[in-house]
């Protein structure tokens, strides 16, 4: 008899909980028993709302999956017993690729609920990796999310000298200031633009990086960028956004590109010198040396029974920064 797993979806009204079963491993496949897994805020919510919708299922929700191996298939990259880091949505248990490269193994001093933060860790080196900050330069970033959070630190491993973040959410502004933000700022006052300039420089900052999920930031993103500026975009808007070529861009020379870490190659290949495994491996490694510090991106642990009702918390709620779905212990309380 095959194993019985639970997945939460969105079926294109609400969340739900189902059950379903497992196959068994097939080669270079393994079966992981689930510990904890990630909720990426911001693309998920895009995602419910746009199957809300047109009521159809959202696509599976949650890249981010932390747990046990139970059971190897033959050329296996890992083997049973050991706990790894998958890119897998939210479910009690999964049956996914062991081939080389698509799993990391978490490291024994490593929280494996902090562990389901490796997957984001990989987001913001590429970002950083595309926006390539060049030593000195001067960046403003936008939103203190998650990823936000974990952008910042790696800018400040990067050669970057000066980092503002504009962020609207007053406790959000402290967890930058105290992840090494050089300035923070609130974009509902008044002097935000003497705030960026002051951090800046007056010409203005060499690179802005969106990280907000929100459109409302670009007029203030295009404006504190220096003429020959760069803009870097991470944020999911599956409508679009309505963006003025002219003049906040032609007039200003700017450039203009989008950091989407799927683009990142899965395996290292020669022409790029980065890969989603090695960021990963690289994300886990700084996490577990405390380099990416990350007690303060978890703030709710969510049990499994509970997570469908949390969902509704997510969009109104700033308190809520990084939540992990807690499988483990299903029946449990928040």
């Amino acid at each position: 008899m095959n194993p019985k797993a639970t997945r939460l979806h969105f079926n294109g009204k609400e969340m739900v909980l189902t059950g379903h079963d497992l196959p068994p491993p097939g080669a270079a496949e393994v079966r992981i028993r689930a510990e904890y897994s990630n909720i990426s805020i911001g693309t998920e919510l895009e995602y419910i709302r746009k199957a809300r919708a047109s009521g159809q299922p959202a696509p599976p929700l949650g890249y981010s999956l932390v747990g046990i191996v139970e059971a190897a298939g033959p050329g296996a990259s890992v083997r049973e017993g050991q706990r790894v880091l998958a890119l897998a949505p939210h479910a009690s248990a999964v049956v996914v690729s062991a081939a080389h490269g698509s799993l990391n193994v978490v490291p024994d001093t490593l929280d494996p609920a902090h562990a389901t933060l490796g997957t984001l860790a990989s987001v913001a080196l590429h970002v950083v990796q595309r926006a390539a900050p060049a030593l000195g330069e001067s960046v403003v970033l936008f939103g203190c999310g998650l990823v936000g959070a974990l952008v910042l630190q790696v800018l400040k491993h990067s050669g970057a000298e000066r980092v503002a973040v504009v962020e609207p959410d007053e406790p959000r502004r402290q967890l930058a200031e105290s992840l090494g933000a050089d300035v923070t700022a609130d974009p509902s006052r008044q002097d935000l633009q003497h705030a960026l300039r002051t951090a800046a420089g007056t010409a203005g900052a060499d690179l802005v990086i969106e990280t907000a999920a929100s459109g409302s930031v670009f007029p203030s993103a295009f404006e504190v960028l220096r003429i020959g500026g760069r803009l870097v975009c991470t944020s999911t808007f599956l409508d679009g956004l309505a963006v003025p070529l002219y003049p906040d861009i032609v007039e200003k020379e700017l450039t203009v590109m989008g950091a989407h870490q799927p683009k990142c190659p899965p395996v290292p290949v020669p022409y790029y010198p980065y890969s989603q495994f090695e960021n990963r491996a690289r994300g886990l490694e700084w996490m577990a040396r405390g380099v990416l510090k990350t007690d303060k991106l978890i703030t709710h642990r969510v049990p499994a029974a509970e997570a469908p009702a949390f969902y509704a918390r997510l969009a109104a709620d700033r308190s809520v920064l990084g939540v992990v779905i807690d499988w483990t212990e299903p029946g449990g309380s928040l």
